[in-house]
């Protein structure tokens, strides 16, 4: 994954509250595909009323989390930002209008993967990095990507299934940052709340 975007969000202060507001939600959406661009040569053109549909979207879908003090602060960060990702996965605000000629290297995994699903490397980096970002201003630590997201096969795997339903990629993202998935009902608001207090969406238990 390429966390360029992660170092200018964590610029903003509050930055939590600031990806809920539409402004910032879109400036933060459109500074990670330039940084995309600059780094990787996979331009793309954002369509802003397919982006506020997205964003609208995913307001509604976190809701019932949002302010839930019973969830697990940590997870309560990642589930938000997959509801983010399945959103951004379904109004698919992006289209990619360039990328580079030369093949990317093969030691190069990041380059790979974008190359092979730029837009699913787009809306999936967006999202990591706001979590990323958003996790250590709330508690000082760094997230570890897991090997998953650095795997080409992992990412035909998500890819594959995104196709036949959005609501997966909030597990693939919960592997990629190295919790444990709930790849039958990733999606469902209670069974995520139980399962994060229990520690078991984290894979350890809960401080």
């Amino acid at each position: 994954m390429d966390l360029a975007l992660k170092e200018k969000l964590l610029d903003l202060p509050e930055l939590r509250r600031r990806l809920r507001q539409l402004r910032w939600f879109k400036r933060a959406f459109k500074g990670n595909a330039d940084l995309v661009a600059a780094h990787l040569g996979i331009r793309a053109e954002i369509d802003d009323r397919l982006l506020n549909e997205a964003f609208f979207a995913w307001v509604a879908a976190i809701a019932p989390v949002q302010h839930d003090e019973s969830f697990d602060r940590a997870d309560r960060i990642l589930f938000m930002g997959g509801l983010a990702l399945r959103e951004l996965l379904r109004a698919r605000p992006a289209t990619i209008l360039v990328e580079e000629r030369t093949a990317p290297a093969d030691d190069d995994a990041t380059a790979q993967i974008a190359h092979f699903w730029p837009e699913g490397f787009l809306y999936t980096n967006f999202c990591v990095c706001a979590i990323v970002a958003v996790h250590q201003q709330e508690f000082g630590t760094t997230l570890e990507l897991d090997q998953a997201a650095s795997d080409l096969r992992t990412w035909w795997s998500y890819r594959e299934n995104v196709g036949e339903d959005e609501n997966i990629s909030i597990a693939f993202l919960d592997r990629f940052l190295g919790k444990e998935p709930n790849w039958i009902l990733p999606s469902s608001v209670p069974e995520r709340r139980a399962l994060s207090r229990l520690g078991i969406t984290s894979g350890r238990p809960s401080d």
